[in-house]
């Protein structure tokens, strides 16, 4: 069985400033505190039966800190490339340190790939971060069957698929202050998370929105905006928002990926 996760930090037990991102000590031990959690989801899917484990690696996962057996997706840079590894031969995806989309005033660190992004629609359902990563992998026949984070982003999780398993490591109470479990209780409870998702697998529901896709983005600068409208296809509804309409959703994740990349500030 093959299992592929999907890593983020800003829904890591532990972690509720930006200060995770600057290579301070204390950023270093978060990113020990965020490998960790990746691993206990590995130890939960292997115990489950997973025999090949692919790790999209996002925010310094100290490699060597995990099990030996699995392949992690690096990159020295910024990649225009989405999930490389998750394909058709997947069997179920995983997402670990998930946070919630933009604006929700609960969510730990909440955005949606970054600042300048408000908001994004895929056929008129708004959605983050992972919603997107749900539907590209359902869109190859693969279920996402579990999530970790804070309790905003395992409720937007469950807002798509209801039945998913989830776990939530802390409860925001704004952007930057949280309620938080210890990491070593954040890691039983993905590991045990894990092998029960598993053991659900083929019950879970899937987030499959059907073609044609509908893209819609709503930026907070009005240059991004004029910069993705430079792209064939892409339609400008008004001065901060765009949209993108295809059958394939290969297409929709490359206007997904190219506006991490053409993004302004100001």
């Amino acid at each position: 069985m093959k299992a592929y996760i999907i890593t983020d930090m800003e829904g890591i037990a532990g972690i509720a400033g930006w200060d995770s991102h600057k290579g301070t000590v204390v950023d270093n031990k978060k990113e020990e505190w965020m490998t960790l959690e990746v691993e206990a989801a590995v130890q939960g899917a292997k115990k489950a039966g997973a025999d090949e484990i692919i790790i999209a690696e996002s925010h310094k996962l100290i490699i060597d800190l995990l099990d030996k057996d699995v392949k992690v997706v690096v990159s020295g840079e910024f990649s225009l490339d989405y999930l490389p590894g998750l394909d058709a031969s997947v069997d179920a995806v995983l997402i670990i340190g998930q946070h919630a989309r933009s604006g929700i005033g609960t969510g730990v660190l909440n955005h949606t790939g970054n600042n300048t992004t408000l908001n994004i629609f895929l056929n008129g359902k708004v959605i983050g971060e992972a919603g997107f990563e749900m539907a590209y992998a359902a869109s190859m026949g693969v279920p996402t069957i579990f999530l970790s984070g804070d309790k905003a982003a395992a409720e937007e999780a469950n807002d798509l698929v209801k039945n998913m398993e989830t776990v939530v490591v802390k409860e925001g109470i704004n952007k930057y202050m949280a309620i938080s479990v210890h990491p070593e209780k954040a890691r039983e409870l993905i590991k045990n998370g894990v092998e029960i998702a598993f053991s659900r697998m083929k019950e879970i529901d899937v987030f499959k929105p059907a073609p044609p896709y509908e893209l819609v983005i709503e930026f907070s600068t009005t240059q991004t905006a004029s910069k993705m409208a430079i792209i064939p296809g892409v339609k400008k509804i008004d001065g901060r928002t765009i949209s993108y309409t295809s059958m394939n959703f290969k297409e929709i994740v490359a206007i997904y990926c190219l506006r991490g990349a053409l993004y302004d500030v100001k």
